[in-house]
């Protein structure tokens, strides 16, 4: 027997026992092959394994998946708009490229449509958003749109901010900074999971999304949004 991923609960919200846990928003390296994906996986994978080890009650849950494992044949996009309808936690890995891709904008814009309702100890202005420094952002390169969200605190290797965690990564062995700041950013993540609620979002044709990093006049609308219909999104089985 199949069952939808993320059917909602009582209150409206992704089951979180199904719902995924957290997506990456990344943009893909400007040169090079698809090899230099590589870190971004070794990332993903690391995350969720150390999420698991934390929130043990999340094991039925459904990965938010990597691009590179979609089977041949998939239709991304819609794939995509149901990740970012259904995901709890949004995590963009930060770098110059992040704030020129248009598909990391759209992303963005989506997600952060989606409301978000705090629990203590959260405070009311805390976001289900992880921003994570994969590559040290120049002064002055920050979106205004994260500049307001704490990315950075004493809790994380100094390193990790001077460096970014994908120079993290590339070290030798299983380097204790890129170990620490990973627990850290499961920690918060499952932390938001745990103290938080992030309303069902509607998978959105993110073709027609803008792009939240754009210089736009006004505050962009969904006058011109489209959505998938919510009878195909993706049904895969929930793993025990």
């Amino acid at each position: 027997m199949q069952e939808r991923i993320g059917d909602p609960g009582r209150d409206g919200s992704p089951d979180p026992r199904k719902a995924p846990p957290f997506m990456l928003s990344y943009a893909r390296p400007t040169r090079g092959t698809g090899a230099d994906l590589g870190p971004i996986k070794k990332f993903f994978d690391d995350l969720g394994e150390e999420i698991g080890y934390i929130t043990p009650a999340l094991k039925q849950a459904e990965s938010a998946g990597f691009d590179q494992e979609m089977p041949l044949g998939t239709e991304w996009q819609r794939r995509l708009a149901y990740y970012l309808a259904h995901c709890r936690v949004l995590v963009p890995l930060l770098s110059p490229p992040f704030f020129e891709s248009e598909w990391c904008g759209k992303e963005w814009w989506v997600f952060s449509r989606r409301r978000v309702v705090t629990r203590a100890p959260l405070k009311d202005d805390e976001q289900a958003v992880v921003p994570v420094i994969w590559v040290p952002v120049p002064s002055g390169g920050m979106h205004p749109l994260v500049q307001r969200l704490q990315y950075t605190n004493r809790y994380l290797p100094a390193s990790y901010t001077r460096d970014g965690l994908l120079a993290l990564s590339r070290r030798d062995g299983r380097d204790p900074d890129y170990r620490m700041a990973v627990n850290h950013i499961a920690t918060r993540i499952s932390e938001l999971m745990e103290h938080s609620t992030v309303e069902r979002g509607r998978p959105v044709n993110l073709a027609t999304a803008p792009n939240a990093f754009a210089a736009v006049k006004g505050q962009p609308t969904w006058d011109h949004v489209r959505f998938w219909h919510e009878e195909d999104r993706p049904e895969r089985p929930v793993q025990a």
